[in-house]
This record gives C-alpha cells, sequence and structure tokens, in this order.
C-alpha cells in the first residue's frame, strides 16, 4: 500500500471512530434522556451530545496530527474540539428549522425525498468544510484553510449524497408511502454521514499530509523551527 493510500485509509478509519463513534454515542444518549420525563431535558440533551462531540473533536485533531505528521498535535486539538462540537449543534439546528418552515408548514415547493438530500447534503458540506477551515487555522495559512476547506466540505456533502441517492433509486426513498414504518430517512441520513465522515475523514488527512510534506517547519516542533 502507497503511503498516501495508507493515510487516507487511517484518516476515514479515524474519523468514522472519533467523529462519527462518538457522534452516535452523543445521538443514542439523547434519544435515551428524552424518553425521561425531566425539567429542561432537552437542554441537558443537547449539552451532553455537546460535550461528546467536543471530545470527539479532540480525539479526531490528535489523531490526525499522527497521521498527517504535523508537530503541533495540541492546535489540531483545540481546533477541532472547537469545530465539530458547535458545528453539529448549529446545523443540527438549522435543519430543525427548515424542517419546521419547509415541512410542517408546507411550504416546500418540491418532494421531501429532494427536499432531505439537498438540507442534510449542504449541512454535511457546512460541518465537513469548517473542520476543513478549522484544521487550516491550525496551520495558520489562510490558503491552507481555503483549500482544506474546498476538498474537506466537497468530500463530505458527496460522500453523503452518492450513497443516499443510491438508496434512493433502491426503493428506500425518504417520504415514500410506508417510509415512517422501515425509518428510511433515520437509516438513510446514518449511511449518508457514515459514508461522509470516511471520504472527508481522508481526504483531508491526505491533504494535511501533502501540507506538511510540502513545509517540513510544520513537522517539528515549534522550538526547533524557532532555532
Amino acid at each position: 500500500m502507497s503511503e498516501e493510500r495508507a493515510v487516507m485509509v487511517k484518516g476515514a478509519g479515524n474519523a468514522l471512530l472519533f467523529l462519527v463513534g462518538f457522534f452516535g454515542l452523543a445521538v443514542a444518549v439523547g434519544f435515551g434522556l428524552s424518553a425521561l420525563q425531566i425539567h429542561n431535558i432537552e437542554l441537558i440533551g443537547y449539552s451532553i451530545i455537546m460535550l461528546l462531540c467536543l471530545l470527539g473533536g479532540s480525539l479526531w485533531g490528535r489523531a490526525l496530527a499522527r497521521i498527517s505528521g504535523y508537530a503541533n498535535a495540541r492546535s489540531l486539538m483545540i481546533t477541532n474540539t472547537l469545530s465539530f462540537g458547535p458545528s453539529i449543534i448549529l446545523v443540527a439546528l438549522g435543519l430543525g428549522l427548515f424542517e419546521r418552515i419547509l415541512v410542517e408548514q408546507g411550504q416546500a415547493n418540491m418532494p421531501i425525498h429532494i427536499l432531505f438530500e439537498i438540507l442534510f447534503t449542504a449541512g454535511t458540506f457546512v460541518v465537513t468544510a469548517l473542520n476543513g477551515i478549522a484544521n487550516g487555522i491550525a496551520l495558520r495559512n489562510a490558503r491552507s484553510a481555503a483549500r482544506l476547506a474546498l476538498f474537506s466540505g466537497a468530500a463530505g456533502a458527496l460522500g453523503f449524497l452518492i450513497p443516499t441517492l443510491l438508496l434512493d433509486l433502491a426503493g428506500r426513498r425518504v417520504g415514500a408511502p410506508g417510509a415512517a414504518n422501515t425509518a428510511t430517512m433515520i437509516t438513510n441520513m446514518l449511511t449518508g454521514l457514515v459514508f461522509a465522515a470516511a471520504t472527508a475523514g481522508a481526504v483531508l488527512a491526505l491533504q494535511m499530509h501533502r501540507l506538511v510534506a510540502m513545509n517540513p517547519a510544520l513537522s517539528r516542533p515549534a522550538s526547533a523551527s524557532a532555532d
């Protein structure tokens, strides 16, 4: 296996482990809490989801530093901690708002399955692009931030869109008669998020690896670079 292919495999695997894994755990905890009759349970649920996503983001940043060869792991841990959890919460709140406006209030002028693809693909792009920007900030390079945002966002969006479209063509259409009985929206969404995290993680790790390789100073500790 070539070095770059190994980097992509490690990037995909670690993204699945730390981003999807901790997000899935957060969602499971949120659903569990929602069944309890506790005051302000929604606030408690969002707080727990945020904490778990912050932890997942931090561990993803540490893994990304190791995979890419970037010396300042602490910087990546901080920027990924601050980008992943908050972006997940903001996108979730935004999707909920659009759902109320477009679906519940009947203002959507398109079929539900098309609306699903548009909103969730856009939301996935936002989360993965912001993660790319955060890592570019850690590198302290505006051009790198733009490059990582573009590659990571596009990979994440396509990673979500392609498998969910294939599921739609295979008969698992969101909003179709009986779709609720088979949890079509949930299963399609989770499938898309898994592929999105894997593709965005692989592409982001590869681009970070290339940026570090082009600038050897990034692979040395700050004290060594200053000497």
